[in-house]
């Protein structure tokens, strides 16, 4: 799952500073839907990011361990009013986090950037040499 994460920050270094840490059991094997899943969730931040916040730089924290998915993901743009409705993406969001089972909250400030934060227990996780 970790290169798979790495790979989409990755694209999108061209248009934007990015750093990220990932700290993740390497034998750990996270099931498909769940991987998917999640990645449409950054993939949605990140084109919102590109569409609306005028941020020049990204910075995302991941953890991978046996029990627990969690990840904050925060920029540097314009940041937005929650008082606006949910759009399509954040509604998209919304649906995909409900599935995993999964909490996750936005902390913005006007011209001071967002921060995504998420976290889901996790217990399908499997160590690859598992029997």
């Amino acid at each position: 799952m970790a290169d798979v994460i790495r790979s989409v920050l990755e694209s999108w270094e061209s248009i934007y500073i990015v750093k990220f840490y990932i700290v993740a059991d390497d034998d750990l094997v996270v099931d498909k839907n769940t991987k998917l899943q999640i990645v449409r969730i950054l993939q949605e931040l990140l084109n919102n990011i590109h569409k609306h916040a005028k941020a020049s730089e990204i910075k995302m924290i991941i953890r991978i361990k046996k029990d627990r998915i969690s990840f904050v993901l925060q920029n540097d743009g314009v940041g937005f009013s929650k008082t606006e409705g949910k759009g399509i993406g954040l509604q998209n969001i919304d649906l995909r986090a409900n599935q995993l089972n999964a909490k996750y909250k936005f902390r913005t400030k006007q011209d001071k950037g967002t921060r995504f934060i998420f976290d889901m227990s996790y217990g399908k996780i499997s160590h690859s040499n598992s029997r």
